[in-house]
């Protein structure tokens, strides 16, 4: 009685037997919630039942979740959805919305994604700097010069980047001398110390 209460159930004698529910879950492959609406209790209490039979339980269907994961709709499904919409006006301020959107996107605080302008200015303004014009031709200029070829493991048929020597962030110098530049393969590049941030402190701008 003890257990019952645990997972739920009120009474010594459940409404489903064992055998009646191993028929219908496990021989017929009918679902909880076919189960459920046939004996008029709710999808909870049919997991429960299963819990406390020990029957195994089935893995979870995603039939009724493809749309949502990004299942193409059919033609008929598309045909309803468009003659849905026909006909609709956008106010002039959901129009320059849209429009503004599709053009430009939303950035700062008209996006959803806008957190209030966390990020720490130190760490806005080095992505400033990164995506500078001098810092494109300076990553250009160092495959040139070792030709696409990782200088650690020699690979060249891999994803490259071009890496700062000496960090980006602490020598603001160097940041676009081609002597303190070379091309990593990932992995290469993953293994070395200043990857990923891993030398944050005292950042110079």
């Amino acid at each position: 009685m003890a257990y019952e209460k645990r997972i739920g159930l009120r009474t010594k004698t459940p409404s489903i037997g064992k055998e009646e529910l191993e028929e219908l879950y496990l021989n017929q492959k009918l679902s909880c919630l076919t189960i459920a609406k046939m004996k008029d209790i709710s999808l909870k209490q049919v997991s429960r039942y299963l819990k406390y039979h020990c029957i195994p339980t089935r893995a979870f269907s995603t039939k009724g979740l493809q749309t949502r994961a990004g299942a193409v709709l059919s033609k008929e499904t598309r045909n309803k959805i468009s003659q849905a919409h026909t006909g609709k006006a956008l106010s002039p301020e959901h129009r320059a919305k849209v429009v503004k959107t599709l053009k430009f996107g939303l950035k700062g605080k008209d996006n959803h994604f806008w957190k209030g302008g966390i990020t720490p200015e130190t760490i806005r303004r080095l992505n400033k700097l990164r995506n500078h014009k001098s810092v494109k031709l300076w990553r250009k200029a160092v495959f040139e010069r070792d030709d696409g070829t990782c200088v650690l493991c020699g690979a060249k048929n891999k994803v490259m980047h071009a890496d700062h020597i000496k960090p980006f962030s602490k020598f603001p110098e160097l940041r676009t001398s081609i002597e303190n530049g070379r091309v990593l393969c990932v992995p290469c590049h993953r293994d070395t110390d200043t990857y990923g941030g891993r030398q944050k402190q005292n950042l110079s701008i």
